[in-house]
């Protein structure tokens, strides 16, 4: 803690009319600290989406690092995907997108300044040796009035009372991982070790399909501690948290989604039970599981769908279009949950209708054979392994 605390005194001097809480995951409980403001650092991405025509990337970057000039940020509202999607402007000129995970730090500041929009102070041009340029700018934000933004506010007025996945993966265990590298974080330079690494690197795993708003905050959190550190010592920490956090919502990440990690899930485990427990509610109606019971229960399920914030109903028959909007909507964990436990069942009721995969499986494990069988569109059963 001693290291803390001398950066604590030290921001406590920048900032001497401040408080900021600061959670000790170790011991759970809350800190008071004399910090209120602090220096966010928000990244500009899909740069290459603004590049005026027959201009060389890196010669416009080069313009926009020499000139050093404040950016403003402000929301792009007829953008058709998402209409919090913000943008930032140099010189009346738009450059790029304000990273999704950002928005929340940015959000008070433009509600505040009365021109629905702000200035962001540039920061640098960082060019990695794989991967797209990001513009760095800076903005002093107040956490408390961050903290006051209840994320995904029209997620409240949605249910779903049906069966629910026991578990999603590895989700559940992001906050443990999350726990254990704060952890090292608070050792300083000692806490620097392989170690170190692969928490991060299974944190990144376990969040990766993982869109709730808690999930960003995790990210926010772990960067933002980093980042209070000595910079260039846990640069290479940050930058994976960062590329992973946006990495979320990339092309390459939901393609894989929809070929690999979907269809997979649902013929895993997890989604076999979540059937069985259907199955069950049902025996217990005293209904029999046949064509018009999984018709009738198809039904409720779309008029669930259909009620769903954000216009979201739109997509949910293209999962790869939903993975693209719902990242946006802050939705939080349990109503992810909930809706990944809604379109897994939906998607094995149609399959059982259409004779693709019976939705009641005896022995949960599934082989290989069986699963390439089902892949190719065969209506092969399932067989024990």
């Amino acid at each position: 803690m001693a290291n803390w605390e001398f950066f604590c005194t030290f921001v406590s001097i920048l900032f001497p009319h401040a408080t900021y809480t600061y959670e000790v995951a170790e011991r759970r409980r809350i800190l008071p600290i004399s910090v209120m403001t602090i220096i966010k650092e928000i990244r500009g991405v899909a740069i290459q989406r603004f590049l005026p025509s027959g201009m060389d990337l890196m010669a416009w970057l080069d313009n926009i690092e020499a000139k050093r000039h404040k950016a403003v940020i402000r929301y792009q509202k007829d953008n058709p995907c998402d209409s919090t999607c913000m943008v930032m402007s140099v010189d009346d000129v738009d450059v790029c997108f304000v990273n999704a995970d950002d928005k929340r730090f940015v959000k008070p500041l433009i509600e505040q300044s009365g021109c629905e929009e702000c200035e962001a102070d540039f920061l640098e041009v960082y060019r990695p040796e794989n991967g797209t340029p990001i513009l760095r700018y800076t903005v002093v934000v107040d956490l408390e009035d961050v903290e006051k933004i209840e994320p995904g506010e029209e997620w409240s007025n949605w249910d779903y009372n049906g069966p629910q996945l026991l578990s999603i993966g590895k989700i559940n265990n992001a906050e443990h991982y999350a726990n254990a590298i704060r952890k090292a974080i608070a050792r300083g330079t000692d806490g620097i070790c392989d170690a170190t690494a692969r928490l991060i690197n299974e944190f990144v795993e376990a969040t990766l399909i993982d869109m709730s708003i808690e999930t960003t905050k995790l990210y926010d959190d772990l960067v933002f501690l980093l980042e209070t550190r000595q910079r260039s010592v846990w640069r290479e920490y940050i930058e994976i948290l960062q590329h992973a956090s946006t990495v979320r919502r990339k092309d390459c990440r939901r393609k894989a989604f929809i070929e690999n990690w979907w269809p997979e899930f649902l013929e895993g485990e997890a989604v076999n039970r979540l059937c069985q427990k259907f199955a069950a509610e049902i025996a217990r109606e005293g209904k029999m599981l046949g064509e018009p019971v999984i018709a009738q229960y198809l039904e409720e399920l779309n008029i669930t769908l259909r009620r769903l914030p954000y216009d979201l109903y739109m997509y949910v028959d293209s999962l790869k279009d939903l993975w693209s909007v719902v990242c946006y909507t802050h939705i939080p964990r349990e109503k992810f949950h909930k809706l990944l436990s809604a379109l897994a069942l939906r998607d094995r009721l149609q399959m059982a209708s259409s004779g693709k995969m019976p939705l009641i499986v005896n022995n949960l494990t599934v082989n290989k054979k069986t699963e390439m069988n089902f892949q190719n569109g065969s209506n092969a059963t399932i067989l024990a392994s």
